[in-house]
């Protein structure tokens, strides 16, 4: 899979916090809407969650691979990576999956990689979808134009 690196106009991602996000991205999706609300959105995760780093995060817009891991996202911890998949998604749902994997990245920091449980109904996977929700409802109050179709 070919990924490139976000254009210069984005690298004020970097200057703060060296977040490095990648993406692979085709005709479907809004890619404007989602370069624009990155910035705010990591920012706000990172204080949220009081996250010292953001790992690399790679974006990609591709069916199979959202039917071969059977998820829109995931973190690997040995990587220090968070795969987002934006196939026929909508903005905000795409969001909510970073925040979802952001919390697993923080879950990694304090307990280490190899005591992440993903599994469903797991202590892990439950708190990250409560708190990527928590961060949704936060982010929501200020940005309402991301939740137009």
């Amino acid at each position: 899979m070919r990924l490139r690196e976000l254009s210069n106009s984005q690298d004020q991602l970097d200057t703060e916090s060296q977040e490095k996000i990648d993406r692979r991205y085709d005709n479907s999706g809004d890619l404007a809407k989602l370069q624009e609300a990155m910035p705010k959105f990591i920012k706000l995760c990172r204080h949220m969650l009081n996250l010292p780093r953001v790992p690399r995060i790679i974006f990609i817009n591709d069916e199979r691979d959202a039917r071969y891991h059977h998820s829109f996202g995931r973190f690997d911890p040995y990587r220090n990576k968070i795969f987002v998949n934006t196939w026929k998604r909508h903005t905000m749902d795409i969001l909510r999956t970073l925040a979802h994997e952001l919390v697993h990245f923080k879950q990694s920091l304090k307990k280490g990689a190899h005591n992440l449980d993903g599994s469903t109904g797991s202590v892990d996977e439950n708190q990250a979808n409560a708190v990527a929700g928590t961060i949704m409802r936060q982010w929501g109050i200020n940005n309402r134009k991301f939740f137009k179709a």
